[in-house]
């Protein structure tokens, strides 16, 4: 049989296909609504009994849209950002560093709101020393193979995150949790996958280091000192992979939702091992926008586009940028304009 696992990460709150610098341009070639269309597209292929559906954060944050929605204080605009990622259909998800963005009452909603499992292994409550929200794991059966979920994030988010955007949270290494919960979960399942919002400390097929081993990323040591992990779901670093080393299946689906991730497992009808597997992405351009999200956050989308056409101040005179390596090389009224403003304001 075909066990298929569809990944997505890094969507940012772009659900749907605009970068809101041309308010009538919905042509881009990326969004959560491409996503989700490319997710059912792929299920209806295979079969929603063979398929199970993921997402490694990066959600909160990252567009106007979820920016604006920030802004209505009362949650209403966070509860249909919120519908129209229930729309996807997602069977288990862990959250992001950007998720940590907006506070924790803001990220507390979105958790209890979430139809699919929050898997969190490594983000701990600071007194008790167990996680603070979610899932530890999940077991899912898929046609008599039993799977087994876990999800990590980068422990480095107290490096980015205010205090009061963290507080009263443990922050702790990725490989460390996976390799507690592997011991717990491999011997009750025939398949094993980590949702991880992070990357690669070095290249996973050569080993050369690509970064300081800080401990932001520990993909490369997971991969490498975990081998019963079968199927590796990253995010974080945007890039766009898919390969198969070390017998473990690695995607990582890029940013805003410009592709889905695909693994394949060929499984033994008896045995139910993994005789082969294989990985893709799938570019979601080629998807038409799922009209359900589409219709969901159509309001929001609007509410959107008024709050960008407000005006937040007057030039005295006009600032283009006439070359953007000029620009960065030796100044630009506009570029001069916004780190006067960052000195002001810092």
């Amino acid at each position: 049989m075909k066990l298929v696992f569809l990944h997505s990460s890094d969507t940012h709150g772009f659900l749907l296909p605009t970068e809101y610098q041309d308010k009538d341009n919905y042509n881009a070639p990326f969004s959560l609504s491409r996503v989700s269309a490319a997710i059912k597209a792929e299920k209806e292929k295979y079969g929603a009994d063979n398929v199970v559906v993921t997402d490694s954060g990066d959600c909160l944050q990252g567009s106007p849209l979820a920016s604006y929605a920030h802004t209505v204080k009362d949650f209403s605009a966070l509860e249909k950002f919120t519908d129209a990622y229930n729309e996807v259909g997602y069977d288990a998800r862990c959250l992001g560093n950007h998720d940590f963005n907006f506070g924790l009452d803001y990220l507390t909603y979105y958790i209890d709101n979430n139809k699919a499992d929050i898997i969190n292994d490594n983000i701990l409550d600071e007194e008790t020393n167990v996680p603070a929200f979610g899932r530890e794991y999940k077991i899912v059966e898929k046609n008599g193979v039993k799977i087994g979920l876990l999800g990590v994030t980068t422990q480095y988010i107290p490096h980015w995150e205010p205090k009061e955007n963290v507080e009263g949270l443990k922050f702790v290494s990725a490989y460390e949790r996976v390799k507690h919960y592997t011991e717990i979960l491999r011997p009750q399942v025939d398949v094993l996958a980590v949702m991880y919002h992070g990357g690669f400390e070095s290249d996973p097929e050569s080993g050369e280091a690509t970064e300081p081993h800080r401990g932001e990323n520990e993909g490369y040591k997971i991969l490498t000192e975990i081998p019963e992990v079968d199927v590796f779901l990253t995010g974080h670093q945007h890039r766009r992979l898919n390969l198969v080393t070390k017998n473990t299946a690695i995607v990582q689906p890029g940013y805003r939702g410009e592709a889905i991730a695909e693994v394949i497992l060929d499984i033994d009808d008896q045995t139910k091992k993994i005789n082969g597997m294989t990985t893709k992405l799938i570019d979601t351009k080629d998807y038409d926008p799922d009209q359900k999200i589409v219709d969901t956050v159509k309001e929001l989308d609007q509410s959107t586009q008024k709050w960008l056409d407000h005006p937040i101040a007057n030039l005295s005179e006009p600032a283009p940028i006439e070359n953007a390596m000029k620009g960065r090389l030796e100044g630009a009224p506009f570029v001069n304009l916004l780190q006067q403003m960052q000195i002001w304001f810092t």
